[in-house]
């Protein structure tokens, strides 16, 4: 059997110790154990860093999908506001235009009725005028003798109107 002598480096690498096979052997198995358990856990916090990768990759296009969702959602409500909106006008813009033409139909309706209650009046007055008319033919007279046939006024001086250029009196 031959006694294998191992140098292993102290850390400050200042001084080497010299360990017997046995020993040797002792330290390689538990620098060998230790670099296992290091390697699993490595291993074991890598796929941990993955997966939390993974999540929060899945996370952010969750929220990028949701994003998009409230901004379609949000686009969807304008439009439906709009909708609702324009309707409004339009039912607003009916009304006024129903109002509108409700007046005319009064204001119609008011001109007509001045209409008959003036042509009333003027039939009433022409009836007067042509009963006077034969009264004052029945009778040789007239209405009113002194007043000037160019404007009506009735002047102080009968043979003269002051008022226009006529000079005949009625």
């Amino acid at each position: 059997m031959t006694i294998r002598m191992t140098t292993l480096p102290k850390r400050d690498h200042a001084e080497a110790r010299t360990y017997t096979p046995r020993l040797a052997a002792w330290v390689d198995k538990e620098k060998t154990k230790s670099m296992n358990r290091a390697q699993r856990e490595l291993a074991v916090a890598e796929e941990k860093h993955k997966t939390k990768l993974v999540s929060l990759h899945a996370k952010k296009t969750q929220i990028e999908i949701d994003a998009e969702t409230l901004k379609h959602k949000k686009q969807l409500e304008a439009e439906r506001l709009m909708h609702k909106k324009q309707l409004e006008v339009e039912t607003s813009k009916h009304r006024k235009m129903e109002w509108v033409c409700n007046e005319v139909a009064r204001s119609k309706e008011r001109l007509e009725g001045k209409k008959a209650v003036i042509e009333s009046k003027h039939e009433k007055k022409d009836l007067k005028t042509n009963e006077r008319a034969h009264k004052y033919d029945a009778s040789g007279t007239h209405p009113n003798p002194n007043k000037c046939s160019g404007c009506g006024y009735l002047p102080k001086n009968p043979k003269k109107c002051f008022g226009c250029t006529s000079s005949t009196l009625d």
